[in-house]
């Protein structure tokens, strides 16, 4: 009896998790790790802003773990929104995180984030979108990649896509050396594309 009440208790939990629209942790020692259970999380999007490091890794049990070794008590705010899941770290201590995920369709980066993927990741398409200073790593391996990076924001790609997209604003940088696409088609970002960059 005591067993099916704990685990109703932390099933409440996650459901409470997953159903608020802020989660936000604070780490006091000196090496924190807090799992967050992500019960059909159903997230294809991931949105990071803030000073946070995501290492995004495909697989079959979705859950978010946060990792910080700071003096500090540094702040992440975590919410839900449809399919998207938006991760908001304070700019003044980062924080790491690692996102497990079954499916991923668009990767949205910005201010001084850094995202990375971990591991295989198969996918049918992907969007990946850097501005300000944000940072991203990805390996994958899909049939189609669209891919927009502006600003002084830094993109390394490796794997491999039928079909890529490339828009590119003149500060951004983008390795693509370990990465083949059997087709790709790259532009710059128009002015007026620039000028609402925000």
């Amino acid at each position: 009896m005591k067993t099916s009440i704990k685990t109703l208790f932390a099933t409440a939990l996650s459901v409470l998790f997953l159903s608020t629209v802020t989660f936000t942790t604070f780490a006091n020692d000196s090496v924190k790790t807090k799992k967050v259970p992500a019960t059909d999380m159903k997230v294809n999007m991931v949105v990071v802003s803030g000073s946070v490091d995501v290492y995004i890794i495909q697989s079959d049990h979705e859950n978010i773990r946060i990792v910080s070794n700071q003096d500090v008590e540094p702040m992440v705010s975590i919410k839900k929104l449809g399919a998207k899941l938006l991760i908001d770290g304070a700019d003044n201590e980062r924080v790491t995180m690692y996102v497990y995920l079954k499916d991923l369709k668009r990767i949205d980066v910005s201010e001084q984030s850094t995202v990375k993927t971990q591991g295989d990741f198969n996918l049918d398409a992907l969007q990946i979108l850097l501005k300000d200073d944000a940072k991203a790593n990805i390996n994958v391996k899909t049939k189609s990649l669209y891919t927009a990076v502006k600003d002084h924001s830094s993109l390394k790609l490796s794997g491999s896509t039928l079909n890529h997209q490339l828009i590119k604003g003149d500060l951004a940088k983008v390795k693509m050396h370990e990465f083949n696409a059997d087709k790709t088609q790259a532009s710059s970002l128009t002015p007026s594309y620039a000028a609402n960059k925000k």
